[in-house]
């Protein structure tokens, strides 16, 4: 048997019986499947079970990163995220930089070489922590941000770490100390230059690809071939962007999200969604299988044991240092937020900063020029921290929304729709008294009483959803959006019905349809008609149509003369 066919077998086999374990340790133990993951690779390193497969920097980079990135992209609530973009923003570019700079001067005294190490350990990874927050019914908001932030803050972490990284191989290769090769402001320039080039390369890479994709999609409807193109994006977006020296990890995500928010939901027929939908889930299931597992059976367990005080001393600093960050520029961002975070959601969003794949894919790609003592050492601080951060935040996120009374309050576009429901049922209830009233199926006394206890309901639930609606604009807006968008399916059924009753036809069909077709997207963007139209320098097509009859629809005619026919026309 070959080298390739034995890595097969070998690959199948852990696939199979760590998914078959893990999901049964998740299920009996109640924890995430992920984290339940990498105790299998624990227990299998502690074992001592041989493995040929090891975990690379090319695996999780190259293999790994870009699916599991345009996944998670794809699947973000792009309405949500723009209504939180000030936050994830903050949080993934100047947080994660300032965090890295707070951990370089809390650890300079600890490890000396405290700034590669913190470039190196602070993009956060919250896969772990996103299906917790399914689990408990956390808040939509609080998901939204904490996983985007995740997402965003790969590619500037690699920036980051690439460019610190570069200053101190070249520090050790002329024998000096970083400090003496590269000044703090040289340093300071050479990081924000990376990160705008490879932020907006990255992008810009996203967008086109993602748009070229979607465009395609919209031509060819096919559910092999819509799988087929979003593993294209997926993969070709990354190692583009990558090949271009701008962010791989950016570009995908920036590609699914575009592909998620556009061509999931017009381009492609609902068998079609549903087939991507399931196959990029299935991809995500077993890369994240085969991920935990790994960082499980490569944790070095004995050197970890061994440098353990070292290693909580580590956890315990990448930990304050993003507490220090979280606070302040959630702080400030939540001026501007319609639904600001409070300051429970805060301990959360410092807390769930799950650190990973990411570090641990960096510090595996360490070049070999550094010092041997040096690689090995940031392995076992990145490795352990690692595990210190899956095992402790990841196991204690749940208990830590339970005992914040995050996890077990609706959302409140939840409380919303029961409102609504229940308000919805009442004025049926009072229809239908009034209906039975009126044929003398009800006596008049207990139609009193009916009307007096589901009135005085209606009014409270009334009460309620104003003051909801006035407390959370967020849900208002998605409210009256919802709204508009049923008022408008309506309008294209009945256009759809003239159309094939014949009452219209030719030309004036084709643009009733985009007529309504346009309002529909300007609602799927976000963006309200209810507004005069002329505000937008918009101009309904039928107006053309009666200039000709000299006919004013803009201003009301008041001489009581509305409504009457044209002689000449009878």
């Amino acid at each position: 048997m070959s080298v390739l066919e034995t890595v097969l077998v070998e690959l199948v086999v852990v696939l199979l019986v760590a998914t078959t374990v893990g999901v049964a340790l998740s299920r009996i133990a109640n924890i995430p499947y992920t984290i339940a993951l990498l105790l299998v690779g624990f227990g299998a390193s502690v074992i001592g079970i041989p493995h040929t497969i090891g975990l690379t920097e090319e695996i999780i980079l190259l293999v790994v990163l870009p699916a599991l990135l345009f996944q998670g992209g794809a699947n973000v609530d792009l309405q949500r995220l723009r209504e939180n973009l000030l936050p994830v923003v903050l949080l993934a570019g100047p947080g994660l930089v300032l965090s890295i700079l707070v951990l370089g001067v809390l650890g300079r005294y600890a490890f000396g070489y405290s700034l590669l190490f913190a470039a190196m350990i602070m993009p956060t990874d919250a896969v772990s922590v996103v299906a917790v927050f399914e689990d408990v019914g956390a808040p939509k908001q609080l998901s939204t941000v904490v996983e985007s932030e995740s997402l965003l803050n790969d590619g500037v972490g690699v920036a980051v770490f690439t460019t610190i990284l570069a200053v101190v191989a070249e520090a050790f290769q002329r024998g000096i100390s970083p400090a003496e090769f590269a000044s703090a402001a040289d340093l300071a320039w050479s990081i924000g230059f990376e990160l705008l080039g490879a932020s907006l390369g990255g992008f810009l890479v996203g967008v086109v690809a993602g748009y070229l994709v979607y465009r395609t999609m919209v031509v060819a409807d096919d559910a092999m071939l819509g799988v087929t193109l979003t593993v294209v994006l997926a993969y070709g977006s990354y190692f583009l962007a990558d090949a271009l020296g701008a962010s791989g990890a950016i570009a995908a995500v920036v590609a699914g999200l575009l592909i998620g928010d556009r061509g999931e939901t017009e381009a492609l027929d609902p068998q079609t969604r549903i087939t991507v939908a399931t196959t990029w889930g299935a991809v995500a299931f077993l890369l994240n299988t085969l991920l935990f597992v790994l960082i499980g059976l490569e944790t070095p367990i004995d050197a970890f044991v061994d440098n353990a005080g070292l290693v909580l001393v580590a956890f315990v600093l990448v930990v304050l240092s993003r507490f220090v960050v979280v606070y302040p520029l959630v702080t400030v961002a939540n001026r501007w937020l319609a639904d600001p975070l409070s300051r429970s959601s805060q301990h959360v969003v410092g807390w769930s900063g799950l650190h990973a794949s990411i570090p641990i894919a960096l510090v595996l790609g360490l070049p070999a020029d550094l010092p041997i003592a040096l690689r090995e050492e940031l392995r076992v601080l990145v490795f352990g921290v690692a595990a210190f951060s899956l095992l402790v935040q990841g196991l204690t996120i749940a208990p830590l929304l339970e005992r914040l009374g995050i996890g077990r309050r609706p959302p409140a576009d939840a409380v919303y729709r029961l409102l609504t429901a229940r308000l919805c049922g009442v004025d049926a209830a009072l229809e239908s008294a009034s209906r039975l009233h009126r044929t003398e199926d009800l006596p008049t006394d207990l139609y009193v009483e009916f009307c007096e206890t589901y009135g005085w309901e209606k009014r409270r639930l009334e009460t309620a959803i104003s003051q909801l609606l006035e407390r959370y604009p967020s849900v208002r807006r998605r409210a009256e959006l919802a709204g508009e968008r049923r008022v408008l399916e309506s309008e294209k059924e009945a256009v759809m019905e003239a159309i094939k009753s014949g009452v219209v036809e030719g030309e004036d069909a084709d643009r009733l349809l985009e007529t309504v077709d346009a309002r529909l997207e300007r609602v799927e963007a976000g963006e309200s008609n209810v507004q005069r139209l002329e505000e937008r320098g918009f101009r309904e097509f039928w107006r053309d149509a009666i200039d000709a009859y000299d006919i004013d629809v803009d201003e009301p005619q008041l001489d009581g003369h509305e409504g009457r026919s044209n002689p000449d026309d009878e």
